[in-house]
């Protein structure tokens, strides 16, 4: 079964991808710059800096790894 806002949204990936011959990092710069381009538009979601904190956290030791 074919969903159509799926299959929209991976032609639309598909030609903005073709424009830059698949060139990730030209993608990314294209994307980067609509970015700044329409920031007044994004929404920006409240972070939990304590969370990210403690996911950017490296092990000690390898026993922290397990459960």
């Amino acid at each position: 079964m074919n969903d159509p806002i799926i299959d929209e949204v991976r032609r639309y990936r598909d030609e903005h991808a073709k424009k830059f011959g698949y060139d990730l990092k030209a993608i990314c710069d294209d994307f980067r710059k609509n970015h700044a381009e329409y920031v007044d538009r994004l929404k920006h979601l409240k972070t939990n800096t304590s969370k990210i904190g403690q996911m950017n956290q490296v092990a000690e030791s390898p026993s922290e790894y397990t459960t």
